[in-house]
């Protein structure tokens, strides 16, 4: 970038390099934290970031869109089919045995895509169909009967009681992650066409929605924790779904080269002034020597709990690049204390 990059204006976090900080029980702090006094980043941040697709030259400004409309309402018919299926995915599984260089071993066993949104599409693009996978990844919906093929898109996204949440591509195109296939009616009153999974290699897909099972995961302990601790404690925000939550990442991408030229920064993080979180997804296009934390749950729920705390409550950690090898601001035991204990909770792990 032409002007150097003002790190403190962002979190950074290696989780990895952390292990030693002080675990600290830190509910009230989260209930009740001092106010941030982070500076605010400017847009065009971007502008000098490109995301690894290449788009227009990588030009935020000139390529940003929309996010794609949530399909929020079933559509009736006087008649038609019954589509019934599944949506699953694969994480690969983090070896914890080869302390302190941990890495990835193969697929775990496929999980389900719950709650998760569903847009069925005819030939020329238009919606035909909403709907959203249930609980065990299930969905059952009705369609016209046609001779026309149909498109059936799993979104990395859910906007309901459950979860809110979009996992995206990268700021330049707001593109939301979704698992596809296609399907065509047989003129029979119910279709059943099977499991559809996201892989945990190749295109690696079950990285977008192992990311997103995470932000359910964390949205489901804390209605099992504090639904309703206004009882108990006065002031207390009973909890019900966080707000929506904005994630990018990308396959074999370095997040952090939106912000600076230097390759060797390689993290996830999330910067409260713009609620964006940033998932490393690789170096240079490598997966498979580089880090990721793509499917390291640990690294996806700390930078949670900094959104969680952004949302909810405020921070006055100041921020920028930490690590548990230097001697540093002792307000950031504070912040990456509560990333550190939200994810072990939610994980009810202690690694």
């Amino acid at each position: 970038m032409t002007t150097p990059i003002n790190t403190s204006l962002f979190k950074k976090h290696r989780l990895k390099e952390t292990q030693k900080l002080l675990w600290i029980s830190l509910l009230g702090v989260f209930l009740g934290a001092c106010s941030s006094n982070e500076s605010t980043p400017s847009e065009s941040l971007f502008n000098s970031g490109q995301c690894s697709r290449n788009l227009n030259s990588g030009s935020y400004a000139n390529t940003i869109t929309t996010e794609e409309s949530y399909c929020s309402s079933p559509i009736s018919y006087v008649s038609g089919e019954t589509i019934t299926g599944k949506a699953t995915f694969q994480a690969r599984i983090v070896d914890t045995s080869a302390s302190p260089t941990e890495g990835l071993l193969g697929p775990g066993t496929a999980q389900a895509i719950k709650y998760a949104e569903i847009i069925v599409e005819d030939s020329q693009g238009n919606r035909v169909q909403c709907a959203e996978t249930d609980s065990s990844g299930s969905f059952s919906f009705v369609v016209p009967q046609s001779v026309d093929s149909l498109k059936l898109r799993v979104m990395a996204r859910a906007n309901n009681s459950y979860i809110k949440t979009s996992v995206k591509v990268c700021p330049e195109n707001e593109s939301v992650y979704s698992l596809n296939t296609t399907f065509s009616t047989d003129g029979s009153s119910t279709k059943d066409i099977g499991t559809v999974n996201a892989s945990a290699t190749g295109d690696l897909l079950g990285g977008a929605f192992n990311i997103y099972n995470q932000v359910l995961e964390a949205n489901s302990y804390l209605r099992s924790k504090v639904s309703n601790c206004s009882s108990t404690y006065q002031g207390c925000t009973d909890f019900s779904v966080a707000p929506k939550s904005n994630i990018y990442w990308e396959k074999g991408f370095n997040p952090n080269l939106y912000f600076t030229s230097d390759s060797s920064a390689t993290s996830s993080f999330y910067i409260p002034t713009l609620n964006r979180l940033f998932i490393l997804g690789g170096v240079n296009g490598d997966v498979n020597s580089s880090d990721t934390d793509h499917f390291d749950n640990s690294v996806i729920l700390h930078e949670y709990g900094h959104f969680l705390e952004n949302q909810y409550y405020t921070s006055d950690s100041p921020g920028g690049f930490h690590s548990g090898t230097s001697l540093i601001d002792p307000r950031l035991a504070w912040s990456e204390g509560w990333g550190n204990f939200i994810q072990g909770a939610i994980l009810n792990t202690p690694y």
